[in-house]
């Protein structure tokens, strides 16, 4: 079917060097990359964001230290009954892998890393909340172990900060080896902290170290 004489004006109007049609152009090229980057803006998927986990045995400080994160100082609080989780931010102070790129003389504001850090109890009983999100957080980038540095001077504390923390790793290995994609899951890597060196009868974190693998090698 041969074109109507209307899609023939328009076609001829499109592509003349009239002031008009130039313009027109102009604001198509200019207008139509914005609307299509609004668009697939729009429909992709909300970020997820990265999430550092604590786990530990109970009384270690954990619940202290996401109050620490999340609010910026320390609070009195209690033994956790569930899960709990706040959004939080590396200080201003801490280096971030982008900052290679920037100029020392650059004095300009940046965005510092944000994350969810989710605590979980550490009650023998409550421990499943722990090791349920090791395996269905599909966002885990890290692990901290909190443990109390005064409390692992014994030998139960010890033994029982020593079994959870091999019950961990045998999950984070599961984890990594048993990733259903052509590439293997990214390791996770695991902080031990000691926690409450400031108590007179803490164990140095550097013989917690050594105790700890003892007992999980016996």
């Amino acid at each position: 079917m041969p074109p109507n004489n209307a899609t023939m004006d328009w076609a001829t109007w499109a592509f003349s060097p009239s002031p008009s049609a130039i313009i027109v152009t102009l604001l198509a090229v200019l207008l139509i990359p914005i609307l299509v980057h609004y668009i697939l803006y729009k429909t992709q998927a909300p970020r997820v964001l990265p999430t550092i986990l604590l786990v530990g045995p109970s009384g270690g400080g954990k619940t202290s230290l996401l109050t620490l994160f999340a609010t910026g100082h320390p609070s009195q609080t209690q033994t956790s009954q569930s899960p709990q989780s706040a959004i939080c931010q590396t200080p201003s102070s801490t280096s971030t892998s982008s900052d290679r790129y920037r100029s020392e003389n650059d004095t300009s504001a940046r965005d510092q890393p944000t994350f969810t850090l989710l605590d979980t109890p550490g009650h023998g009983k409550l421990r499943h909340h722990a090791l349920s999100s090791l395996t269905s957080t599909s966002a885990l980038k890290g692990l901290i172990f909190v443990l109390d540095s005064a409390a692992v001077s014994s030998a139960a504390n010890l033994t029982e900060a020593a079994e959870y923390l091999h019950d961990i790793l045998l999950l984070l290995q599961k984890r990594h080896t048993g990733a259903k994609t052509s590439k293997n899951a990214q390791p996770i890597p695991v902080l031990i902290a000691a926690n409450k060196q400031d108590v007179f009868t803490s164990l140095p974190a550097g013989l917690i170290k050594q105790r700890l693998e003892a007992e999980i090698t016996k």
